[in-house]
């Protein structure tokens, strides 16, 4: 504890995950444990009579936010390696 402020070993900054040791493996380890139940509750709101409409609204607005992070911080990941 610095004068007044605990340390912590993992902290949620603006959607991103950061721990003591600031990899983007810990953030993404998050992100899938996010797409997986995400990902459930939109299979559960799903029939067989769902629409075409309804199932790519639901995959835009649900699932692919975390995939265009995900490809971003991967691109970034692979930028920052090259030196």
């Amino acid at each position: 504890m610095i004068e007044g402020i605990n340390l912590v070993s993992e902290y949620k900054y603006l959607g991103l995950w950061l721990n003591n040791k600031v990899t983007l493996e810990f953030h993404l380890g998050k992100m899938e444990k996010k797409i997986t139940f995400v990902g459930n509750r939109v299979k559960m709101a799903l029939n067989k009579d769902s629409s075409m409409k309804l199932r790519v609204n639901l995959w835009q607005v649900m699932i692919q936010p975390y995939f265009d992070q995900a490809m971003l911080l991967a691109w970034y990941n692979s930028e920052s390696q090259v030196t």
